[in-house]
């Protein structure tokens, strides 16, 4: 039977393509799929114990068992997500006009942008890799958990992907709460979730190379 398996990220330049399609010899669990990936493409050995995987859009673990015709998604650490993702670029007057209303009094927002430098490094440009289905479940939850958490607030999320040029607006972050301070706290929640959580790969380019850059669990893999 065959199986797709997605690569984002550090994995996708380990095997050096977005998705595979791996021959397999009947139902088995994840673990035994991912020893004959690594038979084939060796450079994902030291990547392999830092990732998630996701069988068919929901997380699973490597005793799943793999069924015919499965997606599975090598997912390395993640750097950093909403409700809603975009390769178009971001207006965040747009996506803050609709947070909230009249009985939200505070309105708290971060907008990210592009950097021009990293460290000592000119950064000439970003690109942005999601899984998509996990993405948008993860920051559809982010912006659920405010709520429960800040009752009367409201979260929205947006972020690019693809392409980014310094200065472009990556990210937009939008609070609308009854109180300033839970909006100012609820907002940095969210962002610190986003950055933690979320399965948004982000690639540096520099004159002289390029990296991926992902959260701290993972410094060692950037390449």
């Amino acid at each position: 039977m065959t199986v797709r398996v997605l690569f984002f990220a550090q994995a996708r330049d380990a095997v050096g393509a977005p998705e595979v399609a791996l021959e397999v010899t009947g139902e088995q669990p994840l673990a035994a799929l991912l020893a004959q990936l690594v038979q084939a493409y060796p450079d994902l050995v030291p990547l392999l114990p830092h990732c998630a995987f996701a069988m068919n859009g929901e997380w699973c673990d490597r005793d799943a068992v793999v069924p015919a015709d499965a997606e599975v998604a090598v997912l390395p650490p993640v750097s950093g997500g909403s409700a809603l993702l975009s390769e178009e670029p971001i207006d965040p007057a747009a996506v803050l006009a609709g947070v909230g209303d009249a009985a939200q009094g505070a309105l708290v927002s971060f907008v990210g942008r592009v950097r021009d430098r990293s460290g000592d490094r000119q950064v000439l440009r970003l690109e942005y890799d999601a899984y998509r289905p996990l993405a948008e479940e993860v920051l559809a939850e982010i912006c659920d958990g405010v709520g429960a958490r800040w009752p009367g607030a409201v979260c929205v999320i947006r972020h690019r992907l693809g392409i980014c040029m310094p200065g472009e607006v990556t990210v937009v972050i939008g609070v609308a709460a009854p109180h300033r301070g839970e909006a100012f706290d609820a907002c940095r929640h969210a962002l610190e979730r986003l950055k933690r959580e979320t399965p948004i790969w982000k690639h540096e380019q520099y004159p002289d190379g390029a990296a991926w850059v992902a959260g701290p669990r993972s410094e060692a893999l950037s390449s």
